[in-house]
């Protein structure tokens, strides 16, 4: 049995006589019985679940897309006949071999957004062990040169060539998933500079991933979120611990850093290993000075931020 799909009935009568001159309209009414070629479109069925059923008893079947000015919408398909036919298509393309439909397959609209979603913020740079330093705008090196920053500094400490994964105002959901689909391998060394809990990645279709954070966003929605104690410690504490069972299994060393976490946030890192809570305590753990934006860190703080760091790794061994 050969099925011909469209989203227009009277488009596929201007095709039919291509495939044969004895095709019958199947639709919601005899859809289970024997033919040889058969055309369709979704008008003709008001339950879609039969309409996916049809094209399922089909033999074969083939797609052939009516003209229409009806746009596509990737992000609610169902708004057209042509795009709700083929985003069922698209679905049952997966496990049932369908004619006509590879340009679905590979669609621009699909590849951007995921593009946009899953963009990481620093590639592996050496088949050797290596640094990954992690976190938001510190950690980034906001207001400083790429040199001054402590990754860079802590990376030539070390003598290793470092990767950063790093935004300014990224949240620990963010850093946690660059980290688990970034290249690491056994022996790398992560450094990850925790940020506070308030704070949530955000993707909207226009502009890719936005950072949010309590204290700016202006989103009714997303700042009811956002204060959530409960609700950012569970997502928060979910995503370290994922990273922590990650580096477990690669065998890289993970070490925990609070560079600006509240007093709250400590009660819960500490309980992870390998945390340690950075503080300045002559200076009430303010910054000994500042970025050109006079708000980050600046170059001497980020020196001892590095020096910091690489004492824990000392205590620990890992150098």
């Amino acid at each position: 049995m050969i099925l011909l799909v469209s989203n227009d009935t009277e488009y596929l009568l201007t095709r039919i006589n291509e495939f044969s001159d004895s095709a019958i309209l199947i639709n919601f009414e005899n859809y289970t019985i024997d033919y040889q070629v058969g055309y369709t479109s979704i008008i003709e069925f008001p339950d879609k679940t039969e309409f996916i059923k049809a094209i399922m008893l089909a033999s074969s079947v083939v797609y052939l897309p009516g003209p229409t000015d009806e746009k596509f919408d990737f992000n609610n398909p169902n708004t057209s006949n042509q795009g709700h036919v083929e985003h069922l298509l698209r679905s049952i393309g997966q496990t049932k071999k369908i004619t006509g439909i590879d340009h679905l397959l590979g669609d621009d609209i699909a590849t951007e957004a995921i593009s946009k979603i899953c963009q990481l913020a620093d590639r592996r740079v050496s088949d050797q062990k290596q640094l990954w330093a992690v976190g938001d705008s510190i950690t980034a090196g906001y207001g400083i040169t790429f040199e001054q920053a402590w990754g860079t500094i802590l990376g030539k400490k070390l003598e290793f060539p470092v990767s950063r994964l790093a935004e300014s105002g990224s949240s620990i959901e963010w850093a946690a998933d660059q980290i688990l689909r970034s290249d690491i391998r056994k022996d790398d060394l992560i450094v990850w500079g925790v940020t506070t809990l308030n704070r949530l990645p955000y993707y909207a279709p226009t502009v890719g991933v936005q950072h949010y954070t309590s204290q700016y966003s202006t989103d009714k929605k997303i700042r009811q979120l956002l204060i959530d104690d409960d609700f950012m410690y569970y997502k928060s504490i979910s995503h370290i611990a994922q990273v922590v069972n990650f580096c477990n299994k690669v065998e890289c060393k993970l070490l925990l850093v609070g560079l600006l976490s509240s007093e709250r946030d400590y009660l819960y890192y500490r309980n992870f290993s390998n945390f340690y809570q950075y503080f300045n305590p002559e200076l009430q753990n303010k910054f000994v000075d500042l970025a050109s934006d006079n708000i980050h860190p600046g170059p001497k703080q980020h020196a001892l931020y590095a020096d910091a760091i690489y004492h824990q790794l000392e205590l620990r061994n890992w150098v």
